[in-house]
């Protein structure tokens, strides 16, 4: 049983509506605000409708320019529904601060 986009846009959703969706070649990206980052990642992993219960790997992009320099990249992943998608949030230079993912996911 695989999650529909909708499925998972719409748990993100819940969250906060300021979620851009982009999907390239059947991945599935959600840029988040970095303020809601935490609260999505949440929402994803305990609803029980989408069961991202695997945080796979995190990764950071330096985009070399601009305000929004930094791009911090999770990649989850819910066994149980055999889906997968990626949460971007954009990070400033002058602050290049995310709370930790440690106290959603302990691995």
């Amino acid at each position: 049983m695989g999650l529909t986009t909708e499925q998972i846009v719409a748990a993100a959703k819940a969250v906060t509506p300021n979620i851009d969706v982009v999907e390239h070649h059947g991945d599935l990206t959600l840029v988040v605000p970095r303020q809601h980052v935490t609260e999505v990642l949440t929402e994803l992993k305990e609803n029980p409708d989408v069961s991202f219960d695997m945080l796979v790997d995190i990764t950071a992009v330096d985009r070399a320019k601009g305000e929004d320099r930094f791009e911090v990249v999770y990649f989850l992943a819910s066994v149980n529904n055999k889906a997968r998608v990626r949460i971007k949030t954009l990070v400033r230079e002058d602050n290049p601060h995310l709370p930790t993912a440690v106290d959603i996911w302990e691995s």
